[in-house]
């Protein structure tokens, strides 16, 4: 059954069939390799995502949803209250062009709010928010890493706030390395968004990919919150580009694009962009007391 060619309402019916009690909205929320709806059960949303479970597909649902369950962090999207449901039986697609697989649907929490992508659109956030972006996704990065996960793919597409209390919180894991498991793709793959991912996880460099990729995702995620720039991204470039502007070049300091950044949290952004691990925060613990002091030395003048 090719996914793509199902329709909005064809779907929305098949859902509504194969889960008890669920109401389905009837618009979708996002498109790419997987159709995501809202739907509710009682009085409780959550987001809806149907995906093909060929080839890699449903092994990275299993990880995805088996390390939300284990994530005990306010600031990681939290899993929904089933298993993946198998929605259809496994079938050949009639055009030949895809593998054949069954759709399947993973439930998590639906967050109400924007992306940090969205939010960023209408410009620089204040230097509070900026420490709470940072603060906040920094608790949710050590406690994917206390159960020996790494996000892999922090950007600003991945990072939500909520509108109730404006809270940050990490979603999408998708793509999450579980340190102790075999690997989905091959090590020649490079797993992550150009511009957001260390040159480890893209060079085929040792050491081994850690939480410090995190660090490095999201202090280039905190870069562009408070610059309103990409720190490796200029305009016209293509993924090369990012990437060698990755491999080799330093961005500016934050404080020198933004003159009321805290030098402070300029020096800590730029070392969480640093090019070697060893040369970033040696832990997340340290990196949230820099941090915490460096916010606090603000709120003071």
């Amino acid at each position: 059954m090719n996914l793509a060619n199902l329709s909005t309402e064809d779907l929305g019916q098949l859902l509504e069939r194969k889960v008890s009690g669920l109401k389905v909205q009837s618009a979708e929320i996002r498109g790419g390799q997987r159709r995501v709806f809202v739907g509710s059960i009682g009085k409780k949303e959550y987001a809806l995502k149907v995906f093909k479970g060929y080839s890699d597909a449903l092994v990275r649902a299993q990880r995805e949803l088996a390390t939300l369950k284990k994530c005990t962090s306010q600031h990681v999207v939290k899993p929904g209250p089933f298993d993946l449901i198998q929605l259809t039986e496994s079938e050949e697609d009639e055009s030949g062009g895809e593998e054949p697989g069954a759709l399947w649907l993973y439930v998590e929490e639906f967050v109400e709010g924007e992306s940090l992508r969205q939010r960023l659109l209408r410009g620089p956030l204040t230097m509070a928010e900026a420490f709470r972006l940072a603060l906040e996704c920094l608790d949710g990065i050590e406690a994917l890493w206390w159960k020996k996960r790494v996000h892999r793919d922090l950007k600003p597409a991945n990072v939500m706030i909520r509108s109730s209390d404006k809270s940050f919180l990490i979603i999408d894991v998708g793509y999450v390395l579980v340190l102790d498991s075999s690997r989905v793709t091959s090590p020649r793959f490079a797993v992550g968004t150009p511009g957001y991912m260390p040159p480890e996880q893209f060079s085929g460099r040792s050491p081994r990919v850690d939480f410090r990729a995190d660090v490095f995702g999201l202090g280039a995620c905190v870069y562009e919150a408070v610059t309103g720039q990409q720190p490796f991204r200029r305009p016209g470039d293509n993924r090369e580009d990012v990437l060698k502007r990755t491999l080799k070049e330093t961005p500016p300091p934050p404080a020198t694009v933004r003159l009321d950044t805290p030098l402070c949290l300029s020096e800590i952004v730029l070392r969480m962009l640093a090019k070697r691990p060893h040369l970033r925060p040696r832990n997340v613990p340290s990196l949230r007391k820099e941090l915490e002091q460096c916010r606090d030395k603000g709120a003071q003048k």
